[in-house]
């Protein structure tokens, strides 16, 4: 999916996806998925099914 498809999946705003992607930031989740580039391509991707893995990671230690 398209950044913008995640940022709507999530209800995130660019900042915030920034935030948990910076490996420097205090807000770096390294659970997150990392985005993937397509060969030739800028534009980042991610993996639904990862970024749902990702989701039910969070939802699971919600729960616990």
């Amino acid at each position: 999916m398209r950044k913008q498809d995640l940022l709507t999946m999530l209800a995130w705003s660019k900042s915030k996806l920034s935030y948990v992607l910076n490996k420097k930031g205090t807000r770096y989740d390294p659970t997150f998925p990392q985005p993937l580039h397509l060969a030739g391509s800028k534009t980042p991707y991610w993996r639904w099914a990862e970024v749902a893995a990702w989701i039910d990671a969070q939802a699971k230690k919600r729960d616990a």
